[in-house]
């Protein structure tokens, strides 16, 4: 009996491995997991589909994770910056949509970087 790792979770198997597969070589084992498709990228191969939804699984998961993580809605713009390049970045930054002021201010600072690029 043996255990093929999955994951978190390892799974038994009725297949006895009796020996390691040596490195450079295909592990059948090891499909179906983020190590498999690894297995496939390190090796040259086009990754089979069971492969391909474990990577992304993994990809799912970890975007999840990473987008739980930001407080988004706990941030708050305020109106000190209005009117201003910098107050434009933080309408971005936050997330909501850009005042009008803020996006004049943005776009009149691009028409002046781009005058001033052209004249040299």
């Amino acid at each position: 009996m043996s255990y093929k790792y999955k994951g978190a979770n390892f799974e038994v198997i009725d297949e006895p491995l009796d020996t390691p597969v040596p490195a450079g070589q295909f592990d059948p084992y090891k499909c179906g997991t983020y190590a498999g498709y690894r297995q496939h990228q390190h090796l040259g191969m086009e990754a089979c589909r069971p492969c391909k939804d474990a990577k992304a699984k993994k990809s799912a998961a970890y975007y999840e994770k990473v987008k739980a993580g930001r407080p988004v809605a706990a941030r708050s713009l305020d109106d000190s910056a209005c009117g201003t390049r910098t107050g434009y970045f933080r309408h971005r930054r936050v997330g909501g949509p850009t005042c009008d002021a803020c996006r004049e201010a943005q776009a009149n600072y691009m028409i002046n970087y781009r005058a001033g690029k052209r004249a040299v």
